[in-house]
């Protein structure tokens, strides 16, 4: 194991088992406040408030690839010759350096969310809270937290995968993708990725303005924030709405419906 959580990368983190992933725990747990808990399961770190409330995973530092690769790219040519892609707004594929933090391991709930905002939808306690981006981050500026960027949000898709998709490169049979676009999230209902993020097809708010490509000097445009994901929204899919299911998709806030609300994932930065 390396010598620190800021030295380990994503791949030694998941070669990690049985005690060096609990000395991890430890040291994630060392770096937090005293009302937060830490431990191990078969994905990863875990960790959250004693008191309950979302349950955060690791996402270990390092370099990651964000963006639509060639190979990805191939891979929806191959489920449809002309997917429904703006490729220009998800290239060039580049690296990005990411400092360790933990994620939620789901979105924020209805349940979480009404303890903050006034007059929410309760209706689905279980169910991702659709906030405006104001609600997202008062929530999280409430609790010490913070909205993901977009490389974190892309890297906690991923999961240490270079797929189209956080499952693979094609479609699963109907009843497992059902378990993907499930709004209910009870752990029984959740599909997980290598990392142990659920949850991840509903659309997030990101931290960052949104770009017009993700070439670092690409115009942004004005009033825009990442969001990223979606599929969810449109299940059952009529057409092609599985290309919001793709890793590197990303819109602006300003083509989100109507309300201009989806969900949020928050981030917990970690002590140095």
């Amino acid at each position: 194991m390396p010598d620190s959580l800021e030295s380990l990368g994503l791949p030694e983190y998941r070669s990690l088992s049985g005690s060096a992933l609990s000395r991890l725990a430890a040291d994630v747990r060392s770096r937090l406040p005293g009302d937060w808990e830490a431990g191990s399961d078969r994905f990863g770190v875990r960790a959250g408030p004693t008191a309950g409330g979302p349950r955060f995973r690791l996402l270990p530092g390092g370099v990651y690839r964000i963006g639509l690769s060639d190979e990805e790219l191939a891979a929806a040519v191959a489920i449809a010759p002309q997917p429904n892609l703006t490729v220009t707004e998800m290239t060039p594929a580049r690296e990005v350096k990411l400092d360790p933090v933990l994620m939620a391991d789901l979105p924020i709930t209805q349940a979480v969310a009404s303890q903050f905002i006034v007059g929410l939808d309760t209706g689905h306690p279980d169910h991702p809270a659709m906030l405006c981006r104001d609600e997202a981050l008062a929530i999280a500026g409430d609790l010490g937290w913070r909205l993901p960027s977009e490389a974190e949000w892309e890297a906690c898709c991923r999961g240490g995968s270079s797929t189209l998709f956080p499952w693979g490169s094609t479609l699963p049979e109907a009843a497992v993708l059902e378990r993907w676009m499930a709004w209910s999230l009870p752990e029984e209902n959740i599909e997980r990725n290598a990392l142990g993020f659920g949850g991840l097809c509903f659309g997030e708010w990101c931290s960052d303005e949104f770009r017009v490509s993700h070439d670092p000097d690409a115009a942004i445009e004005p009033g825009a924030y990442v969001i990223k994901g979606g599929a969810a929204q449109f299940w059952p899919w009529q057409d092609q709405e599985w290309v919001w299911c793709a890793c590197a998709m990303r819109m602006p806030s300003t083509a989100l419906f109507a309300d201009q609300r989806c969900a949020a994932r928050p981030v917990r930065d970690l002590e140095q």
